[in-house]
């Protein structure tokens, strides 16, 4: 009789125990759901980030490109002011050429092939070089990260001068490495 009691004792703590397990198993349920629910939020603000950070990237090449439009247009006229000038000249038919025109022309010349790759400004290419890189999260291959630039911006370099133009970034941002030859990361 003793033996029968003491194993119905055992009986109900082992169901005291498995109720318990199964309570404890519910409430980790809960919280790892719990967690996964923070996690994917934590994702999204971190996706909201690059974009808020890819939104200011934009406007500052849209910003630059209006003043690369502008000084085109500025060139424009210049040189339609120098074409005018010459034929002014050419009219009057002088008959020594004015200095005028030559200086105006001179000048012309000199603010046409200014252009481009220094008015873009290395802080410019160090951003899309460093969003593009923190983007890819791995070692990026130079004709990759090469033609990215070129498709993100209106301006042609050759592959020499993209290369010192990446030197430079790594001097602006120590974290912009090159783990091995031909490759480039963010660290």
């Amino acid at each position: 009789m003793e033996r029968i009691k003491e194993k119905q004792m055992y009986l109900e703590q082992l169901g005291d125990l498995v109720k318990q397990r199964r309570m404890i198993t519910e409430e980790i349920l809960l919280v790892r759901q719990h967690l996964a629910k923070l996690d994917s939020e934590i994702e999204q603000h971190k996706e909201y980030m690059s974009a808020a950070e890819y939104i200011s990237i934009r406007n500052s090449i849209r910003k630059e490109l209006e003043v690369e439009m502008r000084e085109q247009v500025r060139n424009e006229m210049i040189a339609e002011q120098v074409t005018k000038a010459v034929e002014i000249t050419h009219k009057e038919e002088v008959p020594s050429p004015s200095v005028i025109p030559n200086e105006v022309l001179a000048e012309a010349k000199f603010e046409a092939n200014k252009k481009s790759r220094k008015d873009v400004g290395v802080e410019t290419v160090a951003r899309i070089v460093k969003s593009f890189l923190k983007e890819a999260g791995r070692p990026v291959e130079f004709d990759e990260l090469y033609n990215y630039v070129q498709e993100n911006r209106n301006h042609s370099w050759n592959r020499k001068a993209f290369s010192q133009l990446l030197w430079k970034v790594k001097q602006i941002d120590d974290r912009v490495e090159n783990p091995m030859r031909g490759f480039y990361q963010y660290r």
